[in-house]
């Protein structure tokens, strides 16, 4: 997978993502990408890269469902609405990210 400045390559797999510190508010089974090379990327300050696609144009060549974040989040009940929003800051401890809405 190519990203602006990078490469990645990695596996799809499957599991429970919170975005609360509590299981109750998890969304079951979403598939991501568990990333064994990274090219590129030695300049970039992260912990990860976290996919938010709206949509996929795919399945997977098994046939199985594809099960992404936010949509996976709205059919669990963690979300209201499968949306979310970002506000960006140069400085990291400002900026934010907010699940089945916008404020």
């Amino acid at each position: 997978m190519f990203y602006g400045i990078g490469y990645i390559k990695g596996e799809i797999v499957n599991d429970d993502i919170s975005i609360a510190n509590e299981a109750s508010r998890a969304a079951k089974d979403v598939n991501f990408l568990s990333v064994f090379h990274a090219q590129d990327l030695q300049g970039v300050v992260a912990d990860g890269l976290l996919g938010l696609s709206p949509k996929v144009e795919s399945w997977r060549s098994n046939g199985e469902e594809v099960h992404l974040l936010v949509n996976q989040l709205k059919a669990d009940g963690v979300i209201a609405k499968a949306m979310f929003a970002m506000y960006l800051t140069e400085y990291t401890s400002q900026s934010r990210m907010q699940f089945g809405g916008f404020d």
